[in-house]
């Protein structure tokens, strides 16, 4: 007599591979969504320091009369005649933008973005050195968004020089 089917061996091989199947497909979509997310998390970051940092380089860049007292602060009269102060407020740990000694201020950085330490390096400050104003500006920063294993913490650093000429008459 002739039976058609499969046999226990048989049936249990076939659902052990079934379960090793599913098991790696599984684990490889949480691998794929965790990436994912990460990925995500660290181009909102990267795109809103971006911002900060374009928007200080493009002021100071048509800055003049620079000055700089505190590592962690910058001021100069920008092309509308205001002074202009960035720094780093140590309790918010956020950028800000400090315009006639405190009459607007405005926060640059994110929800996203913690930022440890802010340093502004200033050279050609003096009209009599025949150096044009550069500041180079140094960023150390932590995402904040995400899981613990998602959050990462970079240096960013970018140059900038004054397009107005610093000459002593």
């Amino acid at each position: 007599m002739k039976y058609q089917g499969f046999t226990l061996a048989e049936s249990l091989a076939a659902a052990f591979v079934f379960i090793i199947f599913i098991t790696s497909c599984v684990t490889l979509y949480i691998n794929i969504h965790s990436t994912q997310r990460a990925l995500s998390n660290f181009s909102l970051v990267c795109d809103d320091l971006s911002f900060t940092i374009e928007r200080m380089a493009r002021e100071i860049r048509m800055g003049y009369r620079f000055s700089s007292t505190n590592p962690n602060e910058i001021s100069f009269t920008n092309s509308r005649g205001e002074n202009v102060t960035y720094r780093l407020n140590p309790s918010r740990k956020r950028i800000e933008r400090v315009v006639n000694g405190g009459s607007e201020v405005l926060i640059l950085t994110s929800e996203n973005i913690e930022v440890e330490d802010l340093r502004f390096y200033l050279t050609g400050e003096n009209t009599k050195d025949d150096l044009q104003p550069k500041v180079t500006i140094s960023i150390k920063f932590k995402s904040i968004s995400g899981k613990e294993s998602e959050k990462y913490e970079k240096t960013v650093q970018v140059s900038v020089s004054s397009r107005q000429l610093d000459m002593g008459f």
